[in-house]
């Protein structure tokens, strides 16, 4: 379902593909899809600063993206599920999904594997130039046994996490709900904490028994 209030460019190639879009006025959305029976399902979006730009791409089969009612995107987002070496096979089943009222500054999300997912909860916040980047490019394998040792089932960020600017996830990582992560982190393990402050590069963790929150008259009084 399209709208003529958002501006919207796309190239499809495949069959059986859905995409069902809420009405938007200042976001712009591109989309190119090469495979089939994949689905794009953009809910009513929140608070989205004029001119930017939701650029998503789908080289696979069997794949989604979701995101959920009132995200809010500031500059420029790209979701790829696309596999770069195309001589590795199609993709198959791999999903992204961004969940209710979230926002991003900038960033990428980026899934090269089949059966592979990328999922942000409720309520995060993303700053600029945040990179989940849940595949690796190329297999690595054990010398004694020739099993590949660097499969990839995703990334998972729970709900009203806070992202800092620069960040890396990487594959296989799952964050729990309240956490943060410091700027310019990578985040190369996961976190079974809530209410936890991971940084560093590799990201561990630095404070717990924490809670954020976006804005606060009493943080602004106290600068």
């Amino acid at each position: 379902m399209f709208s003529k209030f958002f501006n919207l460019k796309k190239h499809i190639k495949g069959n059986d593909n859905l995409i069902n879009i809420a009405k938007t006025s200042n976001l712009k959305i591109k989309i190119k899809i090469k495979g089939n029976n994949n689905k794009i399902v953009i809910s009513k979006l929140g608070d989205c600063w004029k001119n930017s730009l939701l650029n998503i791409n789908i080289t696979a089969n069997n794949s989604s993206i979701t995101i959920d009612e009132g995200f809010m995107l500031r500059q420029n987002l790209i979701l790829n599920i696309v596999q770069v070496h195309m001589q590795f096979g199609a993709i198959n089943n791999s999903h992204i999904q961004i969940g209710a009222s979230s926002s991003v500054v900038s960033g990428e999300f980026s899934i090269q594997n089949s059966n592979v997912s990328i999922s942000v909860g409720k309520e995060c916040m993303l700053s600029r130039n945040v990179l989940l980047y849940a595949s690796d490019g190329h297999p690595i394998y054990d010398l004694d046994t020739n099993k590949i040792i660097n499969k990839t089932k995703g990334i998972s960020i729970g709900n009203n996490c806070w992202i800092a600017q620069n960040t890396t996830i990487l594959k296989n990582v799952k964050i729990f709900d309240n956490c943060i992560i410091g700027a310019n982190s990578t985040v190369t393990k996961s976190c079974h904490d809530n209410n936890s402050i991971l940084a560093g590069n590799p990201a561990r963790i630095v404070k717990t028994n924490i809670r954020w929150q976006r804005g606060s008259k009493e943080f602004t009084d106290n600068i």
